[in-house]
């Protein structure tokens, strides 16, 4: 994580020093804040008094500027109120902590990006796990299990299945590519969906976006990028 963490701060350092397109930067904080709680919950144990509270405080800066800064992006804005929801978590305070998860599970369903959506699940079982209640941990798990299974996120899929006794039949075999990841009914439905979004979105910038969207789904990526090129 500390490695992490500094390539993310460099990459703070230039972001906050320049002017760049905030559709491929917005994620930058909610990523440095998870890398943050990472590397807290991993050294918990060497912190003490002003130490720990002083990392905190720091956590908790990051994660109100990833959620200012997101506002206005619901495909990243999902992601700043998951590690929220961490960072309460780390807190013990857990009533705020389960407030953010639900709503980045809600804003995940309707934004469509299920990779997100399942991470949510992921973390949000844990949690409900550390707080004794079992049988919802197992059903957020399932329904993360299913999602990284259909998007082909081997590690998740591998680590949910883990944590629900599950002994995979995937694990048995070389992990397959991309290509043969996906049936090709999925790939037809994805095709139907951007037809209609073709047919009936006239901004151009929400037109692009849901195709990035549709692509990354196919794919099975967590991040997506469209260039575009004056003429």
């Amino acid at each position: 994580y500390r490695k992490a963490i500094e390539h993310l701060e460099q990459a703070r350092k230039l972001y906050e020093e320049n002017t760049f397109l905030k559709e491929y930067t917005v994620y930058l904080y909610s990523a440095l804040a998870e890398a943050y709680i990472e590397l807290f919950k991993s050294e918990s144990v060497l912190s003490k008094g002003m130490e720990r509270n002083k990392e905190l405080h720091k956590i908790h800066q990051i994660c109100r500027k990833s959620l200012r800064l997101t506002r206005g992006w619901k495909s990243h804005h999902g992601q700043a109120l998951r590690c929220s929801a961490k960072y309460y978590a780390l807190c013990a305070r857990r009533r705020q902590a389960e407030g953010y998860f639900n709503k980045a599970i809600q804003l995940n369903r309707y934004a469509g990006r299920r990779y997100e959506l399942a991470r949510c699940l992921y973390d949000y079982g844990l949690f409900l796990d550390s707080s004794v209640r079992k049988d919802q941990a197992r059903q957020a798990w399932q329904e993360a299990l299913d999602i990284f299974k259909e998007i082909g996120a081997q590690l998740y899929l591998k680590r949910v299945a883990r944590l629900l006794g599950i002994v995979l039949v995937e694990e048995k075999k070389e992990v397959s590519s991309p290509k043969e990841r996906f049936t090709e009914s999925r790939r037809l439905n994805t095709l139907i969906e951007v037809s209609r979004h073709l047919s009936s979105i006239l901004n151009v910038d929400e037109l692009l976006g849901k195709i990035v969207d549709s692509a990354m789904q196919v794919c099975g990526a967590e991040r997506g990028f469209l260039i575009l090129r004056n003429k």
